[in-house]
């Protein structure tokens, strides 16, 4: 994997894709309980199954000191790598602040670094969501089929939208239900438009043909 912002970085439609490199997640250390200054803990990867990547990382108040190695496709050696991230903090609406990690190439906020060589923000690696790359009929499907599995439900369209988890308010479960059934619809629309487009193309090619 080369350095930050190496690659297609003039081919858009050929971008790496976030999925495709480890990433630390903000949400998903607060979760845990591993913002607590003093905390050390080590995250691990897999891709295939298979290791692809750990680090170890202390946690300190103002930064999340990352300790790990790197090699370059195609060289032998390891290289060391110890980095702390400072932390930045926003106001939000409704009280409180909200944290974020300050990217070292950058410094722009993020809530998510996207590993390579060195952990980044998405911008400094230049890289795109996997959905952006699939055609409008795949991309609405896909948010159609997340959005079902995050609330445990089957992935078919076909089937009926998930039951209300247990503690979730009705009004929140009616929100979402209404959120379900306009990804539904734009599914469809999607499969209906692509559909057309195909029954297009095939006319004409039966009408050079005749």
């Amino acid at each position: 994997m080369g350095g930050i912002g190496s690659g297609n970085m003039w081919r858009s439609g050929n971008r790496d894709t976030c999925e495709s490199y480890t990433h630390i997640e903000l949400p998903f250390l607060r979760k845990r309980g591993m913002l607590q200054p003093g905390y050390y803990g080590t995250l691990s990867w897999k891709r295939g199954g298979q290791p692809s990547g750990n680090i170890r990382f202390p946690m300190h108040k103002d930064a999340m000191e990352l300790i790990y190695k790197f090699r370059v496709q195609g060289a032998n050696e390891w290289q060391d790598v110890n980095e702390a991230v400072s932390f930045a903090y926003t106001q939000q609406h409704i009280g409180g602040r909200r944290r974020w990690f300050v990217c070292l190439s950058c410094g722009c906020k993020c809530s998510v670094l996207h590993g390579g060589t060195h952990y980044r923000c998405r911008k400094c690696w230049n890289l795109a969501y996997q959905s952006q790359h699939g055609s409008p009929f795949q991309r609405a499907l896909s948010q159609a089929q997340n959005f079902r599995r995050r609330f445990g439900g089957s992935p078919c369209t076909d089937d009926p939208l998930p039951d209300k988890p247990k503690g979730m308010h009705w009004r929140t479960y009616e929100r979402h239900v209404e959120r379900g059934e306009v990804l539904n619809q734009r599914s469809d629309r999607a499969v209906i438009a692509m559909f057309g487009r195909w029954l297009q193309f095939w006319q004409k090619c039966k009408d050079r043909i005749g």
